[in-house]
């Protein structure tokens, strides 16, 4: 499919290989997340604009520069978006065989499933201590998260408890509409023209899951544009106009000529698309893009410590709420008495932001790395029972990434 494997930053798994610069970037997508969250609580005007409060004139000029995009969660849900269809797809375009497909369908939902319940259930059992719960309420409460957690959230996208697993119905519908797509055009030459016209059907049909599922698509192919983001002044320009566009919002001044181009497309030519959708979607797409030349841009994702985030990222996304909703007004109001507000808030989320991480950590090792070799196990056993008296090779297994990749 023409991923030259020698180019890019390759490091072996138990899961098989990993592009070390992507997994970097889906650990920094997931600060991303919690950045934003942090931001909506304390400078609403630097995440949102001018209808909310501003507590200092900086809050408008972030929101009003492409340096939102370090804090916009949405642009982080779509690279997880796009590197969930890049990953999934890789071992199967490299070897076209059917049981790679099996293995992934099979092991998908189990694979998000054992992290989402269990942070489903910690968010509504904080919830119910901190709103001091009457003891006949609790049966009704942790049933309905445990519903949430199972399949509320992967079929209808419920977050009642837990506000960021709306992205899981996402990841798992996503992830099984590219497994059928792959299935039945991913092995031609002019596949990607089929993904051209589904993407176009998808995004026309259906105004928000359609673009999430083309997200999944474009990720499929981007090995292809390999080569093109090899070159290092050509991968700087796609990551630089990526996080641009990933800042996006029309009423910000910094995207005054994008809002003007999009205006002429739709009115002029009649080109109606979901702009704020599908602006920070293409700035996924050329971010993942940029890194998966290899080049000397891709290095600093590499870093052992992005790397690190990157395996914590999954249960970074889902407990930083946690942390938030029990420490960061506390922290806060600890902190107001002897300082100012602003620096109150920093002193509070940044000590959210670091608890957020020890926390993921802790949430990996007991919940999220177990889903992995269960999820495994469960793909084996599928491809095993479809082919009984077929010897099945030990490395059709594809690429497993640590967040759900969404996310």
């Amino acid at each position: 499919m023409g991923v030259t494997m020698k180019t890019l930053d390759i490091a072996p798994s138990g899961r098989g290989p990993k592009v070390l610069s992507l997994e970097g970037l889906r650990g920094l997508a997931a600060v991303i997340v919690v950045l934003s969250h942090i931001m909506m609580e304390f400078f609403p005007t630097a995440a949102v604009g001018r209808l909310h409060e501003q507590h200092i004139p900086l809050e408008q000029w972030l929101y009003d520069s492409p340096f939102r995009a370090f804090y916009a969660g949405f642009f982080a849900v779509c690279i997880f978006f796009v590197l969930s269809g890049y990953v999934l797809s890789l071992k199967y375009l490299k070897t076209f065989d059917s049981n790679v497909i099996s293995d992934s369908m099979a092991k998908r939902y189990f694979r998000l499933l054992p992290a989402v319940l269990a942070s489903t259930l910690l968010m509504a059992i904080a919830a119910g201590i901190l709103n001091q719960m009457p003891a006949a309420a609790w049966p009704r409460h942790l049933l309905s998260a445990a519903r949430e957690g199972l399949y509320g959230g992967f079929l209808f996208g419920e977050n009642t408890h837990n506000a960021v697993i709306w992205t899981m119905q996402v990841e798992l519908l996503g992830s099984f509409a590219l497994f059928i797509y792959l299935l039945m055009f991913g092995r031609f030459r002019w596949g990607w023209v089929a993904g051209v016209v589904l993407c176009a059907g998808l995004m026309a049909r259906l105004p928000l899951m359609g673009y999430f599922f083309a997200m999944f698509i474009c990720g499929a192919y981007l090995g292809r544009a390999v080569r093109f983001a090899s070159n290092p002044a050509i991968a700087a320009i796609l990551l630089l106009v990526g996080i641009y566009l990933g800042g996006y919002d029309s009423p910000s001044t910094a995207y005054r000529q994008v809002v003007v181009l999009a205006n002429t497309l739709q009115f002029e030519y009649g080109i109606a698309l979901n702009w704020p959708v599908f602006i920070p979607g293409l700035g996924a797409v050329l971010v993942v893009l940029s890194l998966l030349g290899g080049s000397v841009i891709s290095a600093p994702f590499a870093s052992r410590f992005c790397v690190w985030l990157g395996k914590i990222s999954f249960s970074l996304y889902l407990t930083h709420t946690l942390i938030l909703m029990v420490l960061s007004k506390w922290l806060f109001e600890l902190a107001l008495p002897t300082t100012n507000y602003v620096s109150a808030a920093i002193f509070s989320g940044l000590t959210c932001l670091i608890l957020s991480l020890l926390t993921a950590e802790y949430f990996y090792r007991i919940f999220d790395k177990p889903s992995v070799a269960w999820a495994n196990r469960i793909g084996r056993s599928a491809v095993e029972a479809s082919a009984p008296h077929t010897a099945q090779p030990s490395d059709t297994q594809p690429l497993a990434s640590s967040l759900v990749k969404n996310g």
